[in-house]
C-alpha cells in the first residue's frame, strides 16, 4: 500500500528509491 503510494507520489526514480529505503527502515 505504501509503496503504491510512493510510486504515485514520487515519480522520479531517485526520490522513489529513497522512498523505497524509508520503507525498508519503517518495516525492518
Amino acid at each position: 500500500m505504501l509503496k503504491n503510494g510512493c510510486s504515485v507520489h514520487y515519480r522520479s526514480k531517485i526520490f522513489r528509491l529513497q522512498c523505497e529505503i524509508i520503507i525498508a527502515v519503517l518495516f525492518k
